[in-house]
């Protein structure tokens, strides 16, 4: 039998692959295909090899492909009759050895020697109880030598006892002979004692049998039916009691002082006094609590969803009157009171004043007023600046004064007089005007204008006496100008 699955499966003799054209035997060059029981065929993943002096296909499969009941190895080539071998395997993985399915073995007629066999033993066995101690030592004993003889023993017994009672004979007539005894009417002689007669024994002072399963059932055993089936009604109600004492921590609740319990599960009822202590959560609604309804809840809670997640004074918290930590951001704010900041505030957006006489004011002072925010249009008073740049058109209706005179209003940073500076009304320093200039000078110039004038589109009113350093002749009527 060719072993099953064994680690080294032994070499399978195929035959001769011949090429059909002209009956060559292939030495070389052969492929073999596996196909297991019930199984497709796949490519041999074991040795191919070749007899020296008959080219016979040899294959030495894997383990794998063996581990079936059976599986056929086909050599084939090109051009050539292939080659097939069905292999049968055994139960055994042993070459040489078969294995044995002992429920297979059918009419056995030799006997068959079980040397090195494992027989299972009644602990194995399904369906049976093993001994737990030896019956042999206790078949007869502590009296007979076997079970027999101990029923035999008893046989004789129950004989004898069967003599002695023949002697009483039929309604105790054979009681006759004994001395001492009274029979009755019906058995003179006889004399059957009562309750009152013997020792230790009370007498009934009524019917027992009218008590007997009255008032309820038709007997004892009746009424003990009726009180088994209660009683186990009471026990499912009871096996849901706590193993505590009533009122003790994880007893039942008694009416007044519990000790400290801890209720785990879901707890539905009614409270009518306080609840005192935390409770974790509560899932679902809330009915109702005295004083506050769940709309009045389902109200709050729509509030509170607007608070931020920050303690109240910090960062991205709630305001508080007072010190606030940090920086916060706000979003549009409308204040109907007078609001202080005591630090740095950066406005965003608009600020809208919603009273004309409070609006947004600095130092306390009105916009608008001496001292206060400036306003698009007329400002009230003398506004005196700090530092200001203005980056776009500025238009001043009133005058401005500069509270420092070496500082006083500048343009591109240039002290007014100076050179590239405001012109002030007395003296100028040098001061070269690179643009066109459209507006009329009225009055004198008393100084000299120094520099080339490159051309004067309209009238000169004013007496030119030289140009270019060279006396002017005429009047510009009657006579022509000219040196």
């Amino acid at each position: 039998m060719y072993p099953r699955n064994a680690a080294t499966p032994p070499r399978i003799a195929l035959g001769a692959v011949v090429q059909i054209s002209d009956g060559a035997v292939q030495g070389s060059g052969v492929s073999v295909v596996v196909r297991a029981e019930g199984g497709a065929e796949t490519a041999g993943g074991g040795t191919i090899s070749y007899g020296a002096s008959s080219s016979i296909v040899y294959y030495a499969p894997t383990q794998a492909e063996t581990n079936y009941t059976a599986f056929v190895v086909v050599a084939y080539k090109t051009g050539c009759l292939p080659v097939a071998q069905t292999i049968i395997t055994s139960a055994s993985a042993t070459a040489g050895n078969a294995g044995l399915d002992w429920g297979k073995v059918i009419n056995p007629t030799t006997t068959l020697g079980l040397s090195g066999t494992t027989v299972g033993t009644l602990t194995t066995y399904t369906g049976n109880t093993p001994q737990t101690g030896d019956n042999y030592a206790r078949l007869g004993a502590p009296a007979g030598a076997s079970v027999s003889a101990d029923v035999a023993a008893v046989k004789a017994d129950t004989a004898a006892t069967l003599i002695d009672t023949a002697e009483i004979g039929a309604a105790g007539a054979g009681l006759t002979g004994i001395t001492g005894v009274t029979l009755a009417a019906s058995q003179p002689g006889v004399t059957i004692p009562t309750v009152t007669t013997l020792t230790g024994h009370t007498p009934q002072t009524g019917d027992a049998f009218a008590r007997l399963g009255a008032p309820a059932g038709a007997s004892v055993s009746a009424d003990n039916a009726a009180i088994k089936a209660d009683a186990a009604a009471v026990k499912v109600k009871t096996d849901f009691l706590p193993s505590a004492t009533a009122g003790a921590a994880g007893g039942v609740f008694i009416a007044g002082t519990n000790a400290a319990t801890t209720v785990t599960t879901s707890f539905t009822t009614t409270f009518t006094g306080n609840l005192t202590g935390s409770v974790g959560s509560v899932t679902g609604a809330v009915g109702s609590v005295t004083g506050l309804t769940a709309s009045d809840v389902s109200a709050i809670k729509t509030k509170t969803d607007f608070l931020p997640s920050v303690v109240a004074g910090g960062s991205g918290g709630v305001l508080i009157s007072g010190t606030n930590t940090g920086t916060t951001t706000l979003g549009a704010l409308t204040v109907t009171g007078v609001t202080t900041h005591t630090g740095a505030t950066t406005y965003t957006g608009a600020v809208t004043a919603s009273n004309a006489s409070n609006n947004f004011r600095v130092n306390g002072a009105v916009p608008g007023a001496s001292g206060g925010l400036l306003i698009s249009g007329s400002n009230a008073g003398t506004t005196t600046l700090g530092a200001l740049t203005v980056t776009g058109a500025t238009t001043f209706t009133g005058a401005v004064t500069g509270s420092n005179a070496s500082n006083n209003f500048r343009i591109n940073g240039v002290v007014p007089g100076a050179a590239g500076g405001v012109f002030i009304a007395g003296t100028n320093a040098a001061t070269s005007i690179t643009t066109a200039l459209t507006s009329n000078i009225i009055g004198d110039v008393t100084g000299n204008v120094s520099g080339s004038v490159g051309s004067v589109t309209a009238n000169v009113n004013a007496d030119v006496q030289k140009v270019n350093n060279v006396t002017v002749n005429g009047d510009g009527a009657g006579t022509p100008w000219g040196p």
